[in-house]
């Protein structure tokens, strides 16, 4: 399991990369790939959690900046995975997934606009896909009325 993780260069446990090809130094590289080792042979309470339980002690903050606590990163040793969340901020982030979504739905309607005008389909087909949207516009107004 570890040389395929090296070699995908992704972690199985995370999901994530374990270096970052484009923009890592080599000395950045064999940084990660050695905690990354470290990480995979070190028994639980030295590996994952035990930097964990350090980077809350030391006041670091996590990737949404919020304040890593102690007792919560001790927990997350045991199989417990509690965190607050902030309610508006997690709505303001599934605003944000809907506006991408809103974006390709336009993207999607150029698209037929452009295959009409190039004479790539006909009237019904660009009518049939332009209604398809309309369907989809309609759905993500409603998902959208839900988080507001």
């Amino acid at each position: 399991m570890l040389f395929g993780e090296l070699l995908l260069n992704k972690s199985a446990f995370t999901g994530e990369e374990i270096v970052n090809p484009l923009i890592d130094t080599g000395g950045e590289k064999t940084e990660k790939i050695l905690s990354h080792l470290y990480h995979f042979f070190a028994p639980a309470p030295a590996g994952w959690y035990a930097s964990k339980i350090i980077a809350a002690a030391s006041g670091e903050l996590d990737a949404a900046g919020r304040q890593n606590s102690v007792p919560e990163a001790i927990m997350s040793m045991f199989g417990i995975k509690y965190k607050e969340r902030d309610i508006d901020m997690g709505k303001r982030f599934k605003r944000i997934g809907l506006g991408k979504v809103k974006q390709e739905l336009s993207a999607e309607q150029r698209q037929a606009r452009r295959a009409l005008q190039r004479k790539q389909i006909d009237k019904d087909e660009y009518k049939s896909r332009i209604d398809e949207i309309k369907e989809k516009r309609d759905r993500l107004r409603e998902r959208y009325k839900k988080i507001a």
